[in-house]
């Protein structure tokens, strides 16, 4: 696999970043700036982690470092496949939840930063994701449905491919959060950032210059 060139987020539909009682939601919509020659994939990698307490007081802590694939095929920009599309109902309700009333709700976007904390929880939660499009087909390593990771559908590995260029399109996300009195919004804090594309690897945080707060 060769890397080509780096996606870019569409600016409609993209839902977020935002906060609602007790969690936040981004979810977006991949391209390519120049249709593909060859069919190949974006791939992205995600680092999360995760610290705080539970409500009963218990240290929790939590973390996954993957890489995940969108099919693109061949002369075409955008990621086609019904199975790398998803809209925001489906996968708040995959996640057991149920998603509020209204179109944007339904419509499908490839990927989304999503997570809810439960009454009396106390913590943060960090997000960086990198990606790029590469060409050719995906090492056998990639498995949909992996259980190791928090790719749902896509195939996804926790094994660093060969050919990976680790610096991409850039997106980070901080929630703090002290749920231990009410789940509403202004009890946290919610930090984003999309970086120019090829400048910041994940697992680096982006300048604060950059970072915006909601």
């Amino acid at each position: 696999m060769a890397f080509r060139q780096y996606p870019v987020i569409q600016t409609s539909p993209q839902f977020g970043p935002m906060k609602f009682p007790g969690g936040y939601l981004w979810a977006v919509l991949f391209r390519l700036p120049v249709p593909a020659t060859n069919a190949g994939y974006i791939i992205q990698e995600v680092l999360m982690e995760e610290t705080g307490t539970t409500s009963s007081g218990t240290h929790a802590t939590g973390g996954n470092h993957y890489w995940e694939a969108w099919p693109v095929s061949a002369g075409q920009s955008e990621i086609t496949a019904a199975s790398a599309r998803q809209t925001i109902a489906e996968f708040i309700t995959s996640q057991g939840g149920r998603p509020p009333p209204g179109p944007i709700f339904s419509t499908p976007v490839n990927d989304i930063f999503f997570r809810t904390f439960a009454a009396g929880q106390v913590g943060s939660r960090t997000m960086q994701a990198s990606a790029g499009f590469y060409d050719d087909a995906l090492p056998s390593d990639f498995v949909v449905a992996n259980p190791a990771t928090g790719a749902g559908a896509l195939p996804s590995t926790t094994t660093q491919p060969t050919f990976w260029q680790p610096k991409g399109l850039f997106r980070y996300l901080y929630f703090e959060f002290d749920f231990s009195t009410s789940r509403d919004p202004a009890n946290a804090t919610l930090q984003t950032a999309t970086t120019a594309v090829g400048t910041i690897r994940a697992g680096s945080s982006p300048d604060a210059s950059l970072l915006r707060t909601w």
